[in-house]
């Protein structure tokens, strides 16, 4: 994370909001740790129905820690974009990183019914999708986006990682009412075969789809299994960060971005929130079907004259 900052100028920014922006993660669960302790917590079962807020596969851990943690274990090293925002989490995903339409559907039902108790701001889904043939199933999906839309909350959701061909990013990005994101690193990992760059989804090639990247390889984030004994995938036991790379993890960038300009311009609908990003992106050089309007550009979008909305 000490990385993404720098390259994108948030070392310039400071997250110091008296008013609580709130962010809903629908993803795995988030596990107990440190640098999430700040963050206030909201927590939903949909797979297991426990109630008691815990991970089992670690990604919406790390996603959490994009977003949300402070840095406390790393000395602010590895803080997240947004630290101690809001964090209202769903977890759709069980152990193994799987999930269904109808969990989804039920997840975002209880989004909006939280928000009319808590002011909620974004939505992100740092999951990819399958087709959907069931006519019923997409209607029900286009109908619950519209309803966040009007309710006034962005949703933000990862591409895909079954790139880079075209057509290959998830289904429910093409809704023009859906920030989709992929993943660039711009001059990091140029040249390397682990770059995400290398398999994020794109668009078919006349669209502008993803809506635009950001950095998303091997992201420094909280690890899951801090404190509990257990191994990790690069084999280390009980360590509070871990890597993961991936268009989740650009994703959650892009929504501790948004937190950002929330917190430092107040809040926009949806329409001009995404109509700002993409006016403040760096192009990249790349076709539309892979960068959109290319890369996130936080300091631009933040630092833009306060109007009124």
């Amino acid at each position: 994370m000490d990385r993404v900052r720098r390259q994108l100028g948030l070392e310039q920014i400071s997250f110091t909001s008296k008013e609580t922006i709130n962010i809903a993660v629908l993803d795995s669960g988030i596990a107990y740790h440190p640098d999430l302790q700040s963050s206030s917590v909201v927590f939903k079962d949909f797979v297991n129905r426990r109630n008691n807020y815990y991970d089992d596969n670690g990604h919406g851990t790390h996603v959490c820690g994009i977003i949300a943690g402070d840095g406390r274990l790393s000395q602010g090293r590895y803080r997240g974009i947004a630290p101690g925002v809001g964090l209202v989490v769903g977890k759709v995903l069980d152990r193994n990183g799987r999930g269904n339409f109808e969990t989804l559907l039920e997840s975002l039902n209880w989004v909006l019914e939280m928000s009319r108790k808590i002011k909620i701001h974004i939505i992100n889904i740092s999951i990819g999708m399958s087709e959907v043939k069931d006519r019923y199933m997409i209607d029900e999906i286009e109908s619950l986006i519209d309803s966040t839309w009007k309710n006034g909350i962005l949703i933000i959701c990862a591409a895909g990682n079954t790139g880079p061909g075209t057509g290959t990013i998830s289904p429910i990005c093409y809704d023009h009412k859906i920030m989709a994101v992929g993943c660039n690193d711009g001059e990091y990992y140029k040249n390397s075969p682990l770059s995400c760059k290398n398999y994020s989804s794109c668009g078919y090639i006349h669209s502008i789809k993803p809506d635009l990247v950001a950095p998303g390889t091997e992201i420094m984030s909280c690890n899951y299994l801090f404190n509990h004994g257990k191994r990790g995938y690069d084999g280390k036991s009980n360590m509070p960060y871990i890597k993961k790379s991936g268009t989740s993890m650009a994703t959650a960038i892009v929504s501790g971005c948004v937190a950002l300009y929330f917190e430092k311009q107040g809040s926009c609908n949806p329409a001009q929130m995404q109509r700002k990003i993409q006016e403040n992106c760096i192009d990249l050089g790349e076709l539309r079907c892979k960068q959109g309007w290319g890369m996130i550009n936080p300091l631009s979008l933040i630092s833009e004259n306060k109007k009124s909305h």
